[in-house]
């Protein structure tokens, strides 16, 4: 008999130990995440904000974020659909540090720069960055990891 949904989902893996960042964790990955290089730095935070997966995130184009309202359209890929978008709030901040950074008004504005992946790294680099900043910060363990940023968003 499949186990129902509710009953899978849990905060603690099978040792007993927590899978997910508490807040103290979080500030330390967004302090460690700041010494790292701008578009590295960008792109850790973005993870952080969103909730999203590695591979949502690299998926972001000057186009998906929209500076007026202060959000970010990732397409989700857990669904397995094409097409199915959920649109996130940044701060403020994050937003204006990645038009400074990335000149997005600028991309915005060109329809070949506008639909052009903002980070062109591939997924494992991400994960090593997301890792490294993670080992910046003292985090180890299972919450050590994108899907422990993800899940305590």
């Amino acid at each position: 008999m499949r186990q129902q949904q509710s009953e899978r989902l849990t905060l603690f893996g099978p040792s007993g130990t927590r899978k997910y960042l508490n807040a103290a964790e979080r500030v330390r990955f967004e302090r460690a995440a700041a010494r790292a290089p701008p578009r590295i730095k960008l792109f850790c935070l973005t993870l952080r904000w969103t909730g999203g997966r590695i591979s949502e995130v690299l998926a972001v184009t000057p186009s998906s974020l929209d500076l007026d309202s202060g959000v970010v359209s990732l397409e989700t890929l857990k669904r397995r659909k094409r097409g199915i978008v959920r649109q996130v709030p940044l701060p403020p901040s994050l937003l204006t540090e990645l038009d400074r950074e990335l000149h997005l008004c600028d991309a915005q504005h060109d329809p070949e720069r506008a639909r052009v992946r903002i980070w062109r790294f591939s997924r494992t680099t991400a994960w090593r960055y997301v890792k490294a900043a993670m080992a910046a910060a003292g985090i180890v363990g299972a919450p050590a990891m994108p899907k422990g940023l993800r899940h305590s968003f």
